[in-house]
């Protein structure tokens, strides 16, 4: 009913799955190195779409050597 502690739960469940998404990719990247990102896409429970959609910078910052491997490859 509180509009400001509505707006204080959505930014916590927004910050919880982007920690938990990010550990879920990096898990996923370490665990399968050599891996394409459209291998690792196809792992179940990556996180990959999440972050494509809600945390791109992220992804994007992060993981220039994974992205240059399915550019050159």
């Amino acid at each position: 009913s509180e509009p400001a502690v509505g707006e204080q739960w959505r930014k916590a469940r927004e910050n919880r799955a982007r920690v938990e998404n990010r550990a879920r990719f990096s898990k996923a990247v370490a665990d399968h190195r050599g891996w394409t990102v459209k291998q690792i896409r196809a792992l179940p429970n990556n996180g990959y779409m999440w972050l494509y959609r809600n945390d791109r910078s992220w992804l994007l910052e992060h993981l220039p050597g994974l992205w240059a491997t399915t550019r050159s490859g």
